[in-house]
């Protein structure tokens, strides 16, 4: 939402959301660890992943102290 108020005060608020997910599987390898008897053992395996969420809030303000010379703050 951007908007200026009477004062001339500038402002644009915004709200942002995003998401990533990643797993790793690894599959036909050998751990010399697990071999048994000559035998490889256990060729695949599932390594894990991740997931992550961020959800962002922002505020931009801004207000004229002169004809070119503008405050500027925000969070």
């Amino acid at each position: 939402m951007k908007a200026k108020t009477s004062s001339d005060l500038t402002y644009d608020l915004s709200v942002g959301f995003g998401e990533n997910e990643l797993t790793y599987f690894l599959n036909n390898t050998v751990n010399t660890g697990l071999v048994d008897n000559g035998q490889p053992g256990q060729r695949d395996f599932d390594m894990g992943g991740y997931e992550q969420e961020e959800l962002n809030f922002n505020a931009d303000l801004s207000i004229p102290l002169a004809d070119d010379i503008f405050l500027g703050f925000g969070a």
